[in-house]
């Protein structure tokens, strides 16, 4: 049954190279037609903005609740500390 559809596939494309690549297409398609429907399901369910702005303002309280050391008065905003006077 193997060698049958080997040599049919091997003649085919030797044949019609085009044909096998459409049927081939159609096929992957209609696999993969199901996972793409419930993908798109999933993606319009969930939102795509997050309130991050909340979660920040609540991640902070809590570290101050519990009494665990907040960022230094001197930090800049990008992290790297302040500026050296020598590259102002």
């Amino acid at each position: 049954m193997a060698a049958r559809t080997s040599a049919f596939l091997k003649d085919a494309w030797a044949k019609e190279p085009v044909l096998v690549v459409s049927v081939t297409v159609w096929g992957l398609a209609v696999m993969i037609n199901p996972y793409t429907k419930y993908a798109s399901m999933i993606n319009r369910a969930i939102p795509y903005n997050y309130p991050v702005a909340d979660v920040l303002t609540i991640h902070r309280s809590l570290w101050s609740k519990l009494g665990m050391a907040q960022e230094p008065a001197n930090a800049s905003a990008d992290g790297f500390g302040p500026v050296p006077v020598a590259l102002q």
